[in-house]
């Protein structure tokens, strides 16, 4: 008899249906769903081998060929039935893997099945043939089984469609999984149509189920190796159910802070016995984010208020032991989150823009979701600037006092929106710095200063040097300065017009790139400078071994000079240590004739603010040093 194929799906089943009863599972939809999967599977594997014995039975017992007994005739119709079930289940089970809403999705299940339900009761109603020679051939055929492939097909068809609309929403795996079950399904359905002998449908069913597995119902993928925990992929399947299901749940959050010199071994005994304990909380799941993090899934808020103390108190005895510090964030309404991947997102930056309780427990709030809005709409505004081309620099210029003529200028960045108005500074460049598009910003802006030097005649208005400021991330670039000196090359342009600003706080990041970049641009004949001295971390030695030529003096130590009696000692011992190093000193914020003569008065080297003009387009300052350029 030909039941060989039948008999290996069926043990392949057996094998699945096994490994995947014994893991632990995640409560998710389509993991129910694969579940009854693996049951109709097996029904249909059964039967198809149960309606084999029953044709070759009445073929042995008297019956006649063409006319089966009406047993083999329920046998073998059932068996078609549970053949098309098993596609309409395949369909459901896409559906619970798509972006969808819970009523959608029950909307296009209850639709599919009434189609199925038609199916099937016409699958019953018409007649069926089959033929064996008796030995090891032997099938069914006729209008009953071309109306089980026509339904059949029509679910596997729906089912690709709906996964290639899908596609660009859904992880690739699940976009390839599902299609290797429709093309698993499709062939061996088409070889068996054409060569009704081979029976291979429920093979290829099996074969399909088996592909669904490895690929996204093997509870082995969804387990973190360090801590046997649910881990992060898997956290956002179950919380897209809840948000499927527009169900509220609550969330601890508990980050591991560890020593960066722990060894690896010390590191995973202490992810291990942090898992022992959260993976052994009532009412709740755990899941491992991969990098020190436990989220604590409640669907009772209640639970999750009871047990958030707890978990504090625990995890301060626990680290207090284990000579470590932790985070430990509460969240009584996760829907507040607009998506998994926002939830993620706020999770990533609780040490930046947490609100502790009085427990030192970071309590999830309204201004919280709202910052980190603010930011990612942000983000992608200076996203389309770029692409765009609305990144624009402001030069303002820069005044010397021994000239008696403007002969330098700041570029500042500036964001120009679609309509025209500015986006300030401030509002963006937090955020450049956070998502690290400060870096593709600071090329942007020294290139269009590269080509106004190039292009716009600033030597010939008195222009000697442009400050181009250096962010955090750029100075840590090993290629920063070969780079910017080439294109200076390419542009012909004399490493002599450039001045590199860098701020107090670039100075202690990466000390050694920091110092390198600088002593390339200096060795070249660029000029160096320390930005806001005075106001960061301030450490004289620093300033003695930095390869710089200009200290800039902070803006509230200006304002202030003429106030203060103590500024005015530190501006003058700040004058004298710089005058003793050869350093110039750059005075910012002058707002008023009061300020700049006070700076005059300290000798100061260069001035710049408001007194003289605001931070200037491009071609504003063209215009601002024709008309006060310094005639012979």
């Amino acid at each position: 008899m030909n039941i060989v194929t039948q008999c290996c799906g069926i043990a392949l089943l057996i094998i699945i249906a096994y490994f995947y009863k014994r893991q632990k599972k995640v409560d998710l939809r389509s993991s129910r769903y694969f579940g009854r999967a693996l049951m109709v599977g097996l029904v249909c594997l059964i039967l198809d081998v149960v309606s084999v014995f029953a044709i070759m039975a009445d073929r042995l017992y008297g019956g006649s060929i063409g006319s089966p007994s009406i047993v083999v005739d329920i046998i073998c119709k059932l068996y078609l039935i549970a053949l098309m079930f098993m596609a309409y289940f395949g369909f459901a089970y896409t559906t619970t893997l798509m972006p969808v809403t819970q009523h959608g999705e029950i909307i296009i299940q209850r639709a599919s099945f009434f189609i199925y339900l038609t199916g099937a009761a016409v699958t019953f109603v018409v007649p069926i043939d089959y033929y064996t020679n008796g030995t090891n051939i032997t099938f069914s055929f006729g209008p009953s089984c071309i109306v089980t492939y026509l339904f059949s097909f029509y679910f596997l068809i729906i089912t690709f469609v709906m996964v290639l609309i899908y596609r660009k929403r859904v992880p690739w795996n699940i976009t390839i999984s599902m299609i290797s079950w429709v093309l698993c399904g499709s062939l061996t359905a088409g070889i068996q149509f054409f060569h009704p002998n081979l029976l291979l449908v429920g093979f290829g069913t099996a074969l399909g189920l088996f592909v669904l597995f490895l690929e996204l119902e093997n509870p082995v993928i969804r387990i973190d190796r360090t801590t046997g925990l649910f881990n992060l992929s898997t956290f956002q399947m179950y919380i897209e159910d809840f948000y499927k299901k527009d169900l509220q749940f609550s969330y601890i959050y508990v980050k591991i802070i560890d020593d960066l010199a722990s060894t690896s071994e010390r590191y995973s005994a202490i992810m291990m016995s942090a898992a022992n304990y959260f993976g052994n909380l009532p009412h709740s799941k755990t899941f491992y984010d991969g990098q020190s993090g436990y989220i604590i899934v409640f669907r009772d808020p209640v639970a999750a208020s009871g047990k958030a103390e707890e978990i504090n108190h625990r995890a301060h005895k626990f680290c207090e032991e284990k000579g470590i510090n932790f985070i430990e964030a509460f969240e009584t309404q996760g829907r507040r989150a607009d998506s998994v991947t926002e939830i993620l997102e706020l999770l990533g930056q609780l040490s930046v823009n947490g609100e502790y309780s009085d427990s030192n427990i970071i309590v999830m709030t309204d201004s919280m979701y709202e910052r980190l809005r603010q930011e990612r709409n942000m983000a992608k505004e200076v996203e389309n600037a770029i692409a765009e081309d609305r990144i624009e620099p402001f030069f303002q210029p820069i005044y010397s006092t021994n000239e008696d003529a403007f002969t330098g200028a700041e570029a500042l960045v500036r964001i120009r929106r679609e309509d025209g108005s500015i986006v300030p500074p401030g509002m963006f460049i937090p955020v450049t710095e956070k998502t690290g598009q400060v870096t593709n910003i600071g090329d942007i802006m020294f290139e269009k200063t590269l080509d106004l030097i190039k292009n716009g005649g600033l030597a010939d208005l008195g222009v000697k040097f442009i400050d181009i400021n250096l962010s955090v991330l750029q100075c840590e670039d090993d290629t920063l300065s070969d780079r910017y000196l080439q294109k200076m090359r390419e542009a012909d342009v004399p490493p002599q017009m450039f001045c590199f600003e860098i701020t107090e706080t670039a100075m202690i990041v990466d000390r050694d790139s920091l110092l390198k970049n600088l002593s390339a641009f200096r060795a070249a004949g660029c000029s160096c400078s320390l930005d806001d001295f005075g106001n960061g971390e301030s450490n004289l030695n620093y300033v003695v071994d930095m390869p710089i030529n200009f200290i800039k003096a902070d803006r509230s130590m200006v304002t202030k000079y003429t106030e203060s009696s103590r500024v005015g000692l530190i501006m003058d011992s700040m004058i004298h240590m710089a005058k003793g190093l050869s350093l110039k000193v750059v005075a910012e914020g002058v707002e008023t004739a009061e300020d700049l003569n006070a700076m005059e008065n300290l000798n100061i080297d260069y001035i710049q603010g408001f007194y003289f003009s605001k931070p200037l387009p491009k071609d504003e300052y063209i215009t601002f040093l024709k008309k006060n350029k310094r005639t012979a």
